[in-house]
């Protein structure tokens, strides 16, 4: 559920912008539908996603600079990316988001995690959801908010015969070596009970109002 005082917030970041003619930062939104065997709607809820890891800011900067700076992953260092193996590796296709992973913890967000604390496998053994998947949203232009929007969405069916508890989400880039850019703690989390089909949405919203 989208919280009132933060969305306000994030429409004077809107305002600020356009008044300063700056390109305002991608927002996020993360929509999570559960539907039962017979197809039914049995959840459905829209939770903003802002838990941008350092692997997105990082791959960010890289697209303007085009250099590694530094050593590691941290404060202070371009050092390309950080994988979920822990390994750092420099190469050039970013941007490409490719594949939606999620997860059974709420163990606090961090800047520096690479991966999902407790990623959920693809399959049908207990505690797996079978994977779909990735598709994309046709990316659709608001011509009176000057809003593009769009993004991936992915399907998580429970053949695992007991009900699991989604409490974590991410978005990650996978060309090579996977590379997480964002992690985000679900509020609410998501009971997928045995047959029901988890379905997560990652809407990114530009706005171009400053140029167009």
């Amino acid at each position: 559920m989208l919280n009132a005082t933060e969305e306000a917030k994030f429409a004077e970041l809107r305002d600020k912008s356009r008044e300063l003619r700056v390109p305002c930062l991608p927002e996020m939104f993360i929509d999570l539908k559960v539907h039962d065997k017979n197809g039914v709607l049995v959840f459905d809820d829209r939770q903003r996603g802002h838990s941008w890891v350092r692997g997105y800011y990082n791959a960010l900067a890289y697209s303007h600079f085009r250099s590694q700076i530094g050593s590691g992953l941290g404060a202070g260092s371009l050092e390309c990316v950080r994988y979920d193996d822990g390994v750092n590796v420099f190469f050039d296709d970013f941007f490409f988001l490719n594949v939606i992973e999620v997860g059974t913890s709420d163990t606090a967000w961090s800047a520096e995690q690479v991966q999902l604390a407790a990623l959920i496998l693809d399959g049908t053994e207990a505690g797996n959801l079978t994977h779909g998947a990735l598709a994309y949203q046709d990316a659709v232009y608001d011509a009176e908010t000057k809003i593009w929007s769009g993004g991936p969405y992915r399907t998580f069916t429970n053949n695992s015969g007991s009900a699991i508890t989604v409490k974590e989400a991410a978005l990650v880039h996978s060309y090579n070596t996977p590379n997480m850019y964002s992690r985000d703690v679900l509020d609410p989390a998501v009971e997928v009970a045995p047959l029901e089909v988890l379905t997560v949405t990652f809407n990114i919203a530009l706005d171009f109002s400053a140029i167009d």
